[in-house]
Order: C-alpha cells, then structure tokens, then sequence
C-alpha cells in the first residue's frame, strides 16, 4: 500500500561501512575509515572484498560486521608475500574464483595480482612494464587494467583500460586478447576488429555474454558467444537521459553488473 506519498518499493540507501573521514582503520563498521574505495565484491563465503584503492590495500567487510585488511601494507609498491608485507599501486579491481582466490588489477603496476586462501600475495599475470603483450604470466602487459569478471571455469577477463582491448587469461596464466584492436573507437562487429574507448568494467550474463561498461565512449557494449561486438545501451555522447537502448545517455559509464 502506497502511504504517505512514498514510492512503492522504493530502495533505501543506508551506510554498510565507513565514517565518511579518509583513514584506513580496521574494527567495526561503524568505526572502520577507507580512501577512495573503488570496487566491491563478494568472496565465497559472502564476505565483501572492498579495494581500497588509495590506501593500496585490499579489505574485507566480514559477516559480523567488521572491517579487516587482507593485503597490503599502505605503502605503494609491488611486494609479493603474506598479505601483511605485500604492496599495492593504486588497485583498482577484483573478482573471486571457484577455490576462493581473489585477484586483483593493480592498475598502476600494470599487473594482475593473486591473493590465495592462505593470504599470500603473488603476481599472476604482467611484467609491470605498461605495454601490450600476450603470453605467459610475466612476459605479459598490459596497460592500466581495470575491472574483471570471470567465467563457470576460472577464466579472467580484464578490461584492459589504456589498450583500449578486452583482454583474458585462463587459470595457468596464460593471457590473450578476445576483442579490440587497440586504438580507440566504437565500431562494432566481429570481435578482431571492433573497437573500444578505455573500457573499465565488466560482466556476464547467465547465457555467458560479456557486457563492457566502455568508458570513453559513454556505451554500453555487449559481445556474445559469437564473438560479435554490439552496442547494448548508449547513443555515445556524454549525458543523463533514460529511454530505451542506443537513444538513452550515460556520462563515464564505470561499472557495469548482472543481478
């Protein structure tokens, strides 16, 4: 029943976590600080993972409602080792696998991290160097990646923002590109030759299309099991109006999800 005026089923906004002060203090949520968190996600227990992007630290919001650290001291770097020792450089994503690692786009070391269940943090994926390479593991770059979503068999797909390409990498770390060319655009098509503008976040839907939020070009992009690469959403130009599919505007489109 509509009461008072009020919009039926109307979502409430409420504070999960966080002061609103910049800090980086662990403890109950109320209490607990962050710096510029970026990306939320959900590990396999239904704890949220929160990259804390400019405190370099990866966090964790557990079920009883307390604030913890994973990894990361606070220091920028690209230290390997248990979470407490290791470095970050402005993290900017994460994803979970099936056995329960996180991985995350340490964006500004061009490199794709893992953290495995006993807390220890390993480079997975990028020599560090921005570029564009495929390969194996290290002999990889890439270029500021960005966010990530994975498929039913543990592979990673990364957004790799400054290349401008949709870039993947299968559980034995080796990386290869699936879509774009790498300068940018917003031609649509087959997936070697259409184009992106710094796509920044990813998605799949439960028939296994991958869904891009494309940044630059203020689109949303949708590449099928065919491996051809439409707009969904998003006439391209900068901008708030709803309606139905390409007349529709969005400003810097970030991140994109599936519920």
């Amino acid at each position: 029943t509509n009461t008072g005026g009020a919009i039926p089923n109307e979502p409430i906004v409420s504070t999960l976590a966080g002061t609103g002060t910049v800090g980086s203090l662990d403890g109950a949520v109320s209490n607990a600080q962050f710096y510029l968190p970026t990306v939320v996600t959900l590990d396999n227990q239904n704890n949220i993972i929160v990259v804390d992007r400019s405190n370099h630290k990866i966090r964790k919001i557990s079920n009883d409602e307390t604030v913890s650290t994973i990894a990361g001291t606070g220091s920028i770097g690209s230290q390997n080792g248990m979470g407490n020792l290791a470095t970050f450089n402005y993290p900017d994503g994460a994803i979970v696998d099936s056995q329960g690692n996180i991985f995350i786009t340490d964006q500004s070391n061009h490199r794709i991290r893992k953290i495995d269940t006993n807390n220890q943090v390993s480079t997975f994926a990028g020599s560090g160097i921005a570029g564009y390479q495929d390969g194996l593991g290290l002999d990889a770059k890439f270029y500021f990646p960005a966010a990530m979503a994975i498929d039913a068999i543990d592979n990673l797909y990364i957004a790799d923002y400054s290349n401008h390409r949709i870039r993947k990498i299968d559980p034995n770390g080796l990386v290869s590109t699936i879509a774009g060319i790498g300068s940018p655009g917003a031609a649509d098509g087959p997936v070697a030759t259409a184009q992106f503008n710094g796509p920044t976040g990813l998605c799949f839907d439960n028939l296994g299309n991958l869904f891009v939020a494309d940044y630059g070009n203020h689109k949303i992009r949708k590449m099928d099991t065919n491996g051809q690469v439409t707009t969904f959403a998003g006439e391209g130009i900068a901008g708030n109006i709803d309606g139905n599919g390409a007349s529709a505007r969005f400003n810097h489109p970030a991140v994109v999800s599936w519920d």
